[in-house]
């Protein structure tokens, strides 16, 4: 397979085509579908925050700081936050305030020998 911009066309190893079509848009059960302006965790987040911050914990989760929530957990980076916050608001069944469910919808898979390329 050739991918790049014109002029500079290069040839995907096997493994680098692997990482290519394994990457794949992220959906949510409801039919969302991540845009480049917003992410399957934003999403998520706007499904299941409660106006108040208030977890499922009882207790209020907020970014009061770089990584930091005012619960007192401390993250080493953003990812490691909103993982927090998912965990935090996530209700059991993970319906979200809408009433839908919202969860991360797998894809389907894919392999490289479903696919008519010539490889090298």
């Amino acid at each position: 397979m050739i991918i790049g911009p014109p002029g500079k066309p290069r040839k995907l190893s096997r493994k680098q085509l692997r990482k290519v079509i394994h990457m794949t848009t992220a959906r949510c059960s409801c039919g969302f579908t991540e845009l480049a302006d917003e992410s399957l965790t934003d999403h998520l987040q706007r499904a299941f925050m409660p106006e108040d911050c208030r977890g499922n914990d009882g207790q209020v989760h907020d970014e009061t700081a770089v990584f930091t929530c005012r619960c007192g957990y401390v993250a080493t980076a953003a990812q490691g936050l909103d993982d927090h916050f998912l965990e935090a608001f996530t209700p059991a069944g993970a319906i979200g305030r809408d009433g839908d469910k919202h969860e991360a919808a797998q894809p389907p898979e894919r392999h490289v020998s479903q696919l008519s390329l010539d490889l090298p």
